[in-house]
């Protein structure tokens, strides 16, 4: 899985920069994290000094922005299939994020052994079948959180598959994401739910409605705050996403194309690698 970045094309990234100099880039740029979070962050993959579960949630944000490289990392197959073991599909009214979320890091990292952590289990009609589902009539957010680990799965799993027109869950669920934008408009939760409308419908642009560029300011503000690791770099990545001038899904990765300059974002990212 990649690892190199910006330019490389020799690399395979699960995310690629593409930089261009052009106007200011006023959204979320990599180098809007501080020096000193980002080596607090590879010390925590490094040496998993919090565990193993926070090490694989900060890896998988390195790696998929490109800030480390899939070879510096340790390890995580054993996790992720005792992750997913222990979160086998659970019933239609069971939380299922968990589920979801360790098949996104499996093919986020090892998208060549996706196959493998399946496990021949249909999880496309299931999380079909599970986001189509939820009625947010009596809102709580565990339902929130599987919506949005759900169809973000769904979205880098099954590229090909979500892509075909006329899918009978495609109108409802993207109803259901405008109206969660709606509602959470000014909030950390917009951004999120955002990230995970452009993951699964990358080549619409319906989310821009409600997600005005007022909100950047807030956001910068907003993660300078967060100090448990897990939800900052889970709010970065978000927030990459939807700063994103293209969102591209393959059966390798998720490609994420921004022609604004990044500034200084070299100087945080080590020299690039090939493996």
């Amino acid at each position: 899985m990649p690892v190199d970045v910006v330019g490389d094309k020799d690399g395979i990234s699960v995310f690629d920069l593409k930089l261009q100099k052009t106007e200011d880039f006023q959204k979320f740029s990599l180098s809007d994290i501080p020096k000193e979070r980002y080596k607090s962050l590879r010390k925590i993959v490094k040496t998993n000094e919090l565990g193993e579960n926070t090490s694989l949630v900060v890896a998988t944000f390195m790696v998929a922005t490109g800030m480390m490289g899939k070879g510096e990392v340790p390890d995580y197959t054993k996790l992720i299939k005792e992750g997913l073991e222990i979160n086998k599909r659970p019933s239609i009214n069971e939380s299922s994020a968990g589920c979801a979320r360790w098949l996104f890091q499996a093919k986020t990292l090892y998208p060549d052994k996706l196959p493998e952590f399946l496990n021949k289990d249909d999880y496309y009609s299931w999380f079909c079948t599970r986001i189509n589902s939820f009625s947010f009539s009596h809102f709580n957010y565990q339902d929130l959180d599987d919506f949005i680990e759900i169809t973000r799965a769904l979205g880098l799993l099954y590229p090909e598959k979500v892509r075909q027109q006329n899918l009978y869950w495609h109108e409802p669920v993207k109803k259901k994401l405008e109206d969660l934008m709606e509602e959470f408009q000014g909030r950390p939760l917009n951004c999120l739910i955002a990230a995970s409308y452009r993951i699964i419908f990358p080549e619409d642009d319906g989310w821009k409605k409600y997600f005005p560029s007022s909100h950047w300011d807030f956001l910068k503000e907003n993660l300078s705050k967060i100090g448990d690791s897990k939800n900052m770099v889970g709010m970065a990545l978000s927030m990459y996403i939807v700063s994103a001038d293209q969102i591209k899904v393959t059966d390798k990765r998720l490609v994420i194309e921004n022609n604004k300059t990044e500034k200084n974002s070299e100087q945080l990212i080590p020299e690039r690698r090939k493996y």
